[in-house]
């Protein structure tokens, strides 16, 4: 799953920059906003995560089963902030419909 974020990001950030080369400034602007959401809460909580347990348990790891907790939470926090821009955007269409 991180992988295929990751990988998706990378396209959409040449895909902006050839477009933005191109003159389709309009265009680039508009794919640039996505890129944003997919790239921040990347940098933003998964590798703050990663440095912290590397930090902490240095580089030969954590113990089995140690290792299997943090990379569940790893994987809850790193797709958290996907989740609540997801309920925002969900709660505001749906207040949008009830006026």
């Amino acid at each position: 799953m991180f992988l295929l974020i990751g990988v998706l990001s990378l396209c959409l950030f040449f895909l902006v920059a050839g477009l933005e080369r191109a003159g389709k400034v309009e265009i680039a602007h508009a794919l640039a906003g996505p890129m944003r959401v997919l790239i921040v809460p990347m940098y933003l909580v998964w590798l703050l995560l990663t440095v912290a347990q590397v930090a902490i348990a240095g580089p030969v790891g954590l113990p089995a089963p140690f290792a299997a907790i943090v990379s569940g939470i790893n994987l809850v926090a790193g797709l958290a902030p996907y989740a609540l821009v997801d309920y925002v955007l969900d709660r505001r269409r749906g207040a949008g419909t009830r006026k």
